[in-house]
Order: structure tokens, then C-alpha cells, then sequence
């Protein structure tokens, strides 16, 4: 469904890459989050219907969305960005860099098969 161009993420139904769509959804679905983690101005756990087959889908990137622009903000959703793609397993490297790009949140994924970056108006990857 996604494909990459000019190392942006792009979408095409006719694309068979599934490998850039699993990372993708991976990132991009919310994740649910542990009732303590739930950010001051939202009320909702997050998470996808598909968890409830038995295998959590999803990043809780969506939970940096109004926090201020720190580096702490680029660990979490560097920490956040690994725990959502540990489906990847020990035998692909997985190299995960954030930044922020005019008040905008970067994250580069890279893998010993693939690399793509998002970036986010929202800064929730």
C-alpha cells in the first residue's frame, strides 16, 4: 500500500512491499498506552482493534503530539519508535534518529533492508 519516493512515504494500493507497510503501520497506528501514560489533554487508552486478536499493533507516538520540543520529547519517541517495531526481531539491525525540522518532529527508521523517514506536522510520527 505505501511505497517510498524521494525517501517519503507514499501511498499506492498497487505496491506489494510489505515490509514499508508494516513499518508504517507500525509507527503510525496509536498504540495503546497504560492508563498512566495517557497525556493531560486527551481521555482515550489509544490502541488498535487488532490488538484484541493477541498482537499489540502500533506506536504511542501519537502521545507527543502537544509536548513541548526537547530532547527528552526526541528520547521518548525514539524509545517509543523501537518498542513498535521489536516485531523486527534481533536479526534485522534497527537504527531509529529523531530531530526537530522547523518546530517538526523527523524520525528516520533505518534497517539493514530499508530506510524511510516521516515527518510530522504533529510531532507524532
Amino acid at each position: 500500500m505505501f511505497t517510498v519516493k524521494d525517501n517519503q512515504p507514499v501511498f499506492d494500493p498497487m505496491a506489494e512491499d510489505e515490509l514499508i507497510d508494516s513499518l508504517i503501520v507500525s509507527l503510525m497506528v496509536h498504540g495503546r498506552v497504560d492508563p498512566d501514560e495517557i497525556p493531560d489533554h486527551l481521555n482515550t487508552r489509544g490502541g488498535f482493534w487488532g490488538d484484541q486478536l493477541g498482537v499489540p499493533v502500533g506506536s504511542k507516538l501519537w502521545t507527543l503530539e502537544r509536548e513541548a520540543r526537547t530532547d527528552e520529547v526526541l528520547e521518548k519517541a525514539e524509545t517509543y519508535a523501537m518498542q513498535a517495531l521489536q516485531w523486527l526481531g534481533e536479526k534485522s539491525s534497527l537504527e531509529v534518529k529523531t530531530s526537530f525540522h522547523q518546530e517538526k518532529m523527523k524520525l528516520e527508521v533505518q534497517t539493514n533492508e530499508i530506510s524511510i523517514r516521516l515527518d510530522d506536522a504533529k510531532a507524532n510520527a
